[in-house]
């Protein structure tokens, strides 16, 4: 609906070359909320860093619960935790709920995403 109407407004036969330009997308809002949601939780989730003693790349990553149905794997705090871990560390490490907020959307701002795809697949070395 939301790709409709910003052709519709626009002009533009297609809509991603248009998102960078609005200010936020549906599949950016999303993001952030899911983040920002999801924040209480992670502080307080067994990091891979917990469960054994070997320093590792994924040191810091939040340990993913186990499941095998796909269902599972596309729902609200799969997805959540999973976008959690591809955040860069400078993010993450935000003082406050409200400064984590505010870098996050400066952050999605500055690198728009069409779709969650689009987000894993993106490279977070910014």
């Amino acid at each position: 609906m939301s790709k409709t109407l910003s052709r519709m407004t626009t002009g533009v036969p297609r809509c991603k070359v248009n998102i960078s330009e609005a200010s936020f997308s549906s599949s950016d809002s999303y993001i952030l909320e899911c983040l920002v949601c999801i924040r209480d939780r992670a502080r307080s989730a067994e990091t891979r860093g917990e469960i054994h003693g070997y320093r590792t790349r994924q040191t810091r990553h939040i340990n993913m619960p186990r499941c095998r149905l796909a269902r599972t794997q596309k729902c609200y705090p799969f997805i959540a935790l999973k976008m959690y871990n591809r955040l860069p560390g400078w993010i993450k490490e935000s003082r406050s709920d409200r400064h984590f907020r505010a870098v996050l959307k400066s952050f999605i701002v500055d690198h728009p995403f069409y779709s969650l795809s689009e987000f894993f697949d993106a490279e977070m070395t910014f």
